[in-house]
């Protein structure tokens, strides 16, 4: 970015969202925090109409691949900055990459937290956010992750959480109120 400024080329929205963008999924050891930090620090201040849903759940989804400690809590904070500063509605993809990113933990607490926001997503649809309607993929995400920790071994009833998953996505599906795929 220096180059730029000696050459007095400041750099546009396109080519912040570029950036940012391709930090995201290069998946590199911390990628997805240096994305967050163009993201906010740089094209949400210079150029906060550059910043989309789509730009922002790139980021999100980098927070979901990442293997960083604190990872779901970032993309949680990401969530939450995105409708709170950047008036921005979060998606079905935006909550999906954040519940995965709180499985991919495969902890108790984590897979716990990551459907209670598969919960939150069901309950803003059933109130009439169609824009967050869960797919089979939010639920297959935390039934799986549950599995995984059944056969690890860490139960603590993970086979009857996920099967009670399947049933209420069965449920929703008969009521005519599944989501997308």
């Amino acid at each position: 970015m220096r180059l730029f400024e000696t050459m007095s080329l400041p750099p546009d929205g396109t080519s912040y969202t570029h950036l940012v963008t391709t930090l995201a999924r290069s998946r590199g050891r911390g990628a997805a925090a240096r994305a967050t930090k163009i993201l906010k620090e740089s094209l949400f201040r210079s150029h906060p109409s550059n910043v989309t849903v789509a730009t922002v759940n790139t980021v999100l989804t980098a927070w979901s691949k990442s293997d960083e400690p604190d990872a779901p809590d970032r993309a949680a904070e990401l969530l939450g900055w995105m409708s709170s500063s950047v008036n921005l509605v979060p998606d079905a993809v935006s909550f999906t990459a954040v519940i995965d990113a709180f499985c991919q933990r495969k902890d108790w607490r984590s897979v716990t937290r990551g459907e209670g926001m598969l919960n939150e997503v069901i309950s803003l649809y059933l109130s009439g956010e169609s824009d967050v309607a869960p797919d089979k993929f939010c639920f297959t995400i935390v039934m799986s992750a549950y599995c995984k920790l059944a056969r690890r071994g860490r139960s603590r009833d993970a086979a009857k959480r996920a099967g009670r998953l399947l049933a209420r996505m069965e449920r929703l599906s008969e009521e005519g109120r599944e989501g997308p795929g």
